[in-house]
């Protein structure tokens, strides 16, 4: 939250929280479960947003990490988030920069199973992308409907 702060205070338009499963390291414990800071940020940004009488700004509160269904999108959304940063999900997709062999080797990953692949700025990426659901190379607009379905039903059919 320190950093948040920090960020907000600087003049930041947009905040966006990491959570763990950020950049496809599903299994890491270095960085908080989203769910669990999404309000404390929401609330911050509220109470800055409400005491600032003379120039009320609107910060949008981005959340990503970990987010492979579109009910987890949705349960960001519900818990505050103004949209959410969806990285691992599309990397195997028509449109990624990756290439076939890599996409290849997502869509052949298990859940558990790890992988490194580079971007196209040679910057390494460490991957868990079987638990994000990637079966197939499937294109970018397949996977956002997908998301977004799965959303709808998942805000239609739980009470958070």
């Amino acid at each position: 939250m320190e950093e948040l702060m920090h960020a907000y205070s600087l003049g930041a338009n947009f905040l966006v929280l990491r959570g763990r499963g950020a950049g496809g390291f599903i299994e890491s414990d270095c960085l908080p479960v989203l769910e669990d800071f999404i309000p404390e940020a929401r609330s911050f940004l509220e109470k800055q947003r409400n005491t600032s009488v003379n120039n009320p700004r609107k910060c949008f509160l981005i959340a990503g990490g970990g987010l492979a269904t579109g009910e987890s999108v949705a349960r960001c959304l519900h818990l505050g988030a103004d949209g959410v940063c969806l990285g691992t999900k599309f990397a195997a997709t028509e449109e990624s920069d990756l290439s076939t062999q890599e996409k290849k080797n997502i869509v052949a990953s298990t859940e558990g199973h790890h992988f490194i692949h580079y971007n196209p700025d040679g910057t390494k990426v460490f991957s868990g992308a079987g638990a994000y659901g990637i079966y197939r190379i499937k294109s970018a607009k397949e996977v956002v409907e997908e998301l977004v379905l799965g959303a709808i039903s998942a805000s239609t059919s739980r009470h958070w």
